[in-house]
């Protein structure tokens, strides 16, 4: 109850009562001494407002203090809410936010209290992932994603309205609660949104013959590899078909990162079934050139798709050998023995011509939003600053412009399509006018939409 020093000085421990002796030459004197428990006078609760999330928690603490403003300690503290609906508290103080609104949080000790106001709200979307990220389907069959939102600190947040959407309806829908269905043949992105955060799914359309599964290539990849994401291949090899493995319906993904060198794509689809070459979500594929002169991609083949990836040659040289024709650069896309080509989204940069496309190719080689950019000494649509015969930088001559696109077939030119093509960060459309006067009266009548 007490304790007493030697000095006399008595000091008290708990309540209750106790007797303080003092003896000298076996006489004693004693007093008896009541210890009783100081009450508290005030109780805080910190913090005392609070802002959460549904599903978040917050910690409450407590201070209790006497009428002398001095720390009470071991006191029993009771803890209420008056609206368990939006905040329920535990018996230690622990609040969980419930649902939108507002609590206030009691916490009371012998009689007196102290309160924290909680206040409930939606945690706004952060990120929305869905799943799979990359998936095929076939014509006429279906298929059904699965979208997660989470918030900045990567909890999952449920309840929210999600809105589906096909980047290309053609190919493939997608309903209300992300069901897909295949609907032809191609390449298709489905989008998911909440709250203006979106998450997106590449799906291939297939026909119904072969098993139609993706092949993968890699900057690390060989020839020796079986096309499997484990086992890629190199990207010649994959442009080759891989033996005879790629057929058409399939999707060749080009995983990340720089393939160094020139390629040549020999691929055939079919009208019904394209083949689509194409980077894979989410990374970064690029086609450097390097110093070769030649071309980056040569493309031969039919019905077939380049889609999504960087194209561009990395080496210093700007100009070539005064006197000997020779270009530039190599072009980042050259058509030359193809038929039905799509180019979609292709970022071409520091190469000869943007595209080029001759010979063979009559028959739709189709160029959407192919963008240009850092295209140093390069012609567009024969932009005035870039004319014939103009001296660039070290007064060296060019033996030929470097344009844009090129479509340099003197027959055929009615089914070159190119359309919404972005040059040097600027949209584009009409003649080509590089072909005027040249032998080609027809390419006047030609529109570039």
């Amino acid at each position: 109850m007490a304790t007493v020093s030697a000095a006399g000085l008595v000091s008290a421990v708990s309540a209750g009562s106790a007797v303080i002796t003092a003896t000298s030459e076996g006489k004693s004197g004693t007093a008896l001494l009541t210890v009783t428990v100081v009450p508290v006078a005030t109780v805080t609760v910190a913090p005392a407002t609070k802002t959460l999330g549904i599903g978040a928690t917050v910690q409450l603490t407590t201070t209790t203090k006497d009428s002398a403003g001095n720390v009470l300690t071991g006191r029993s503290i009771a803890w209420s809410s008056s609206a368990p609906a939006v905040a329920t508290v535990s018996a230690s103080g622990l609040v969980s936010a419930v649902a939108v609104g507002t609590a206030t949080i009691t916490a009371t000790s012998e009689g007196k209290s102290g309160t924290a106001a909680i206040t409930v709200t939606v945690v706004p979307v952060a990120s929305v992932t869905v799943t799979p990220a990359l998936a095929s389907v076939n014509v006429g069959s279906t298929l059904q994603l699965t979208a997660v939102t989470k918030d900045s600190a990567g909890n999952v947040l449920t309840g929210r309205v999600l809105t589906w959407s096909s980047s290309a309806t053609g190919t493939a829908t997608v309903s209300a609660s992300g069901l897909v269905a295949g609907v032809a043949a191609g390449s298709a992105i489905i989008t998911a949104t909440s709250e203006a955060k979106s998450g997106t799914s590449a799906i291939t359309v297939q026909t119904t013959s072969g098993s139609h599964a993706g092949w993968y290539a890699s900057p690390g990849g060989s020839s020796g590899g079986d096309g499997s994401s484990a086992r890629p291949w190199n990207l010649q090899t994959a442009l080759n078909g891989g033996g005879g493995k790629v057929q058409p319906g399939d999707t060749v993904w080009l995983r990340g990162g720089t393939y160094s060198g020139t390629f040549s794509g020999n691929l055939n689809g079919t009208a019904a079934a394209w083949i689509v070459v194409r980077q894979y979500p989410g990374e970064r594929a690029t086609l450097d050139g390097g110093t070769d002169p030649n071309d980056v991609l040569t493309v031969n083949g039919s019905y077939t798709m380049y889609w999504g990836f960087e194209l561009m040659e990395s080496g210093t040289q700007r100009f070539g050998t005064a006197g000997t024709g020779t270009g530039l650069r190599g072009d980042g896309v050259y058509v030359n023995g193809a038929s039905n080509i799509k180019l979609i989204n292709l970022i071409i940069h520091d190469t000869g011509h943007g595209t080029y496309t001759e010979n063979t190719a009559h028959k739709e080689p189709h160029i959407r939003r192919e963008r240009r950019v850092q295209q140093r000494d390069a012609v567009g649509f024969r932009q005035p600053q870039h004319a014939v015969g103009r001296q660039h930088d070290r007064g060296q001559r060019h033996g030929h412009e470097q344009h844009g696109v090129l479509l340099a077939r003197r027959v055929g030119l009615q089914r070159q399509r190119p359309h919404r093509i972005q040059l040097d960060g600027e949209w584009y459309g009409g003649v080509p006018q590089q072909l005027r006067g040249r032998g080609y009266p027809d390419a006047r009548r030609r529109i570039l939409e």
